[in-house]
């Protein structure tokens, strides 16, 4: 394989799997959201098909990567989030947060 070949093929796994990361996280946050609005505001019927949706575009974005995964015969790379936090004290420090350990 050539080098350009295999640059090419990493970087495809590497957004692929940020991608599948992404999507997961904003499918179950979307879900999350859905259930505290229709227990909290059960009268907004537009918001609520609003954010259903977009869950559901979200869902089948999710299922869309990790089909890709599948058909490629690879496992995803392990993706966490980590977040730049401004402490008390006006110094900034990371904080790691779990990803999908898929």
């Amino acid at each position: 394989m050539s080098p350009g070949r295999a640059f090419r093929d990493r970087f495809y796994h590497v957004v692929a799997s940020v991608y599948l990361y992404n999507e997961f996280t904003g499918w179950q946050g979307l879900e999350r959201l859905l259930d505290a609005v229709k227990t909290k505001m059960p009268g907004e019927h537009e918001f609520i098909a609003v954010i259903a949706k977009h869950a559901a575009d979200e869902r089948k974005h999710y299922f869309l990567f990790r089909k890709y995964f599948q058909k490629e015969g690879r496992m995803p790379l392990r993706v966490d989030l980590v977040a730049m936090d401004v402490g008390g004290d006006g110094r900034p420090s990371l904080r790691h947060h779990r990803g999908i350990g898929l």
